[in-house]
């Protein structure tokens, strides 16, 4: 029988807060916490095994993480660990993945400098595996992606694609074309871009864009065409149509991306 944890202050709760709410103990414990029945039951399909799994009371007996090795948590000290206004019945907290871009001849890696928003994080990683790229790089001062809120957004997107985190230069210097995205008018249009060019993706800062450095270095500077009503896109929209239009090119030429 599974034992309960009733009290807030219980150890394994603690834990759990911290690493909802600290990114210096998600990185020192190479831990992170996933919320949601649907997102642990996919990271556990990825063959991710959680370190703790916490079921809550309103979690529906018959769920199928009940099969799986696991401690009974009461609702209020569920709530205490919760990223969501309304608890969805179930937390984990899982070890990172191995990290790096391993591929030895990668098509195409996207670069977030600096992006911030856990949102657009997410979205980007999100359409990052669905577009079929073959990783992201994030620069420091990026949200961490294993921020919970960034997890909820890639909607366990973290188990299908290679990511890594440093300084720019540990992947533009792999001898693929660098692309910087921007919204200057006299930048290309992405239509006019061939993206089945190996490449290194690069999207920048919601506020300040792409950083001084990385515009001097870039190949190409690439700018989506749109109505000139509207002045930008968010960046996790802007991200997104690149990737996709880069994988519509490579669908349209018979190239894929290796898998696994």
């Amino acid at each position: 029988m599974p034992r309960r944890i009733d009290s807030p202050t219980n150890p394994i709760i603690v834990r759990a807060r911290s690493l909802r709410d600290s990114r210096r103990r998600r990185w020192s414990e190479r831990a992170f916490l996933v919320e949601g029945p649907r997102f642990i039951a996919d990271f556990l399909a990825a063959g991710l095994t959680p370190e703790q799994l916490l079921l809550g009371d309103v979690l529906d007996v018959g769920n199928s993480l009940r099969s799986t090795n696991h401690v009974e948590i009461s609702d209020r000290a569920l709530a205490d660990i919760s990223v969501t206004e309304h608890s969805q019945g179930a937390v984990a907290i899982f070890p990172f993945p191995v990290l790096g871009i391993r591929r030895a001849s990668p098509k195409l890696i996207l670069l977030l400098d600096r992006v911030q928003d856990p949102g657009n994080v997410g979205t980007l990683i999100r359409s990052a595996a669905a577009s079929e790229a073959d990783g992201v790089w994030f620069t420091p001062g990026a949200a961490d992606p294993f921020n919970p809120k960034v997890i909820r957004a890639a909607a366990a997107a973290h188990a299908a694609i290679e990511l890594d985190v440093g300084p720019a230069e540990h992947v533009t210097g792999r001898g693929l074309r660098l692309v910087v995205a921007d919204g200057d008018k006299s930048a290309i249009s992405l239509d006019d871009v061939d993206w089945t060019i190996p490449s290194v993706v690069v999207l920048g800062n919601e506020g300040a864009g792409v950083s001084v450095e990385l515009r001097a270095q870039a190949d190409l500077t690439v700018a989506i065409p749109m109505s000139t009503t509207v002045d930008s896109l968010n960046v996790g929209v802007a991200g997104s149509i690149i990737l996709f239009e880069a994988a519509r090119q490579r669908r349209m030429r018979g190239i894929r991306l290796p898998q696994g």
